[in-house]
């Protein structure tokens, strides 16, 4: 399965626009891909979802269909969610957002959506769920009982968005990738990591590639 992921810290139409505008269509082979969009938790007045919506239009992409599985999980909207060619992972509660995936069983359809060629785009929580670990989430204060610890494993890297906000805290996040024998990449608010099969990719805020913050265990 050839992955094609994108990994946002945040989407914003001053930092972000000219990445997206460059990266989606490069990755989904369209030039206006439909899109698909997930939230990490009920967002019953569409207020996180609206401001997708109004940034994709923004850029000149097609409107994203919304869909939460714990509103209506018929597999009729489970397939139409399924058939675009860009899924988007919103932001929030990291542990939440794994909890929803699992108790709606969406690994698989996941898989079977990127191993048809679908794009997958996960924004600062819908990013950290795409790793093997929620560790990082946990590290840094978010706890919930019964909240899981794996990640979807899609890739076997963790990313550490929002970095300007914690750098100050790169000591323990060079811990942890060591104790967990983990890579961590750190994102700040405007970057993107594109994962293209085996090739990754860093963007800065301007849209040029950059050297990776990143911390491993070796």
């Amino acid at each position: 399965m050839a992955l094609k992921l994108i990994f946002h810290s945040d989407q914003s139409f001053q930092k972000t626009a000219l990445l997206d505008q460059k990266v989606i269509p490069s990755l989904s082979g369209k030039r206006n891909p439909s899109i698909s969009y997930m939230p990490s938790c009920a967002d019953p007045r569409r207020k996180v979802f609206s401001q997708t919506e109004t940034y994709y239009e923004k850029i000149g992409f097609a409107k994203p269909v919304f869909w939460d599985p714990a509103e209506s999980d018929h597999p009729e909207g489970r397939a139409e969610f399924f058939s675009r060619d860009l899924i988007h992972l919103g932001s929030g509660q990291v542990g939440l957002f794994m909890q929803r995936m699992n108790m709606f069983k969406l690994k698989l359809d996941l898989e079977a959506f990127l191993s048809r060629g679908g794009v997958l785009l996960g924004v600062s929580a819908g990013a950290m769920i795409l790793g093997p670990s929620l560790g990082l989430a946990a590290l840094f204060g978010e706890k919930h009982k019964g909240i899981p610890l794996a990640g979807l494993g899609l890739v076997s890297f963790e990313v550490m968005p929002h970095w300007a906000e914690h750098n100050l805290r790169a000591r323990e996040v060079a811990a942890y990738a060591k104790k967990n024998q983990s890579t961590v990449y750190a994102l700040d608010d405007g970057e993107v990591i594109q994962v293209n099969g085996a090739k990754l990719k860093f963007f800065d805020g301007t849209g040029k590639e950059k050297s990776p913050v990143s911390f491993t265990y070796s």
